[in-house]
């Protein structure tokens, strides 16, 4: 979803999604999910 948001331009939204999405894999213990989220988190900040 934050990836979607970002490329309609709604920047904030992105942000507090992705950091919303990251949270919640740190606790599902995804890695994957957790480097795609700083991954994106880089590009829009």
């Amino acid at each position: 979803r934050a990836r979607c948001l970002a490329k309609l331009g709604k920047k904030q939204e992105a942000i507090v999604t992705a950091k919303k999405s990251m949270e919640l894999s740190k606790v599902a213990k995804n890695d994957d999910y957790i480097v795609l989220n700083e991954k994106l988190l880089a590009t829009l900040k």
